[in-house]
């Protein structure tokens, strides 16, 4: 019986084989056609990441400098649309660089001069636009949707930001005040007991944080509320 069974093992392999071999042999060409045309685009999007994207990126980076410090003089406008000696602002970096890092930078920077100019819309759709990799860029990125949409009245998609800001990369830094930021969202909705929550975590975790070392009358109001 096992001699039998052993047999048509033997019998199913052999057809499987002869069908995979036909298969080959049918379609050999289409399949070495498609592999060149994978290992092509393969080797192009390399290349285009190493000779196109990264030397774009840099002279971006080169060309953002005067809009940085635009922005951190406080001439917004200028930080935005560039001067008129030619230097360009964030704007024209996103237009002209897109898809590089320099680009990713400079939709944060334009999106923060949106907020302090009172444009929360184009803000958020700046934000919205990129994300980073850097983990502490990106948990500021979404606690500026967060405030950005503090600003436009819709609380309850902010506070989804500060969660996400506050877990993201958990540091003594901004997780604090990020958890400070969803519980008063949270308490401006009237959900006292989830930001007694967000406030004791802030207690709980970092206590020696400048916001540790007073968040004890936010606890005891929210605990009187909840």
């Amino acid at each position: 019986m096992a001699e039998k069974k052993s047999e048509e093992t033997l019998v199913d392999v052999a057809q499987a084989y002869s069908k995979t071999e036909h298969f080959i042999n049918e379609n050999g060409k289409k399949i070495t056609i498609a592999l060149i045309v994978i290992i092509g685009v393969l080797l192009a999007y390399f290349a285009y990441m190493k000779f196109i994207q990264e030397p774009k990126s840099d002279e971006a980076a080169q060309l953002m400098w005067k809009a940085q410090q635009y922005f951190a003089n406080d001439s917004l406008n200028l930080a935005l649309n560039g001067d008129p000696n030619g230097n360009p602002g964030f704007l024209q970096i996103i237009d002209d660089f897109g898809g590089t890092d320099a680009a990713k930078l400079a939709k944060h920077y334009a999106g923060a001069c949106y907020m302090s100019t009172g444009d929360f819309q184009s803000a958020i759709n700046m934000f919205e636009g990129t994300s980073f990799d850097d983990m502490m860029l990106e948990s500021e990125r979404l606690g500026a949707l967060g405030d950005a949409y503090v600003e436009t009245g819709d609380v309850s998609t902010a506070i989804s930001y500060f969660e996400k800001a506050a877990n993201h990369t958990p540091n003594a830094f901004t997780t604090p005040i990020f958890l400070k930021k969803l519980g008063i969202a949270q308490e401006s909705l009237g959900d006292y007991s989830e930001a007694l929550e967000s406030y004791e975590r802030i207690k709980k975790e970092f206590p020696e944080s400048s916001i540790g070392r007073e968040i004890d009358k936010y606890i005891a109001r929210a605990a009187a509320k909840s």
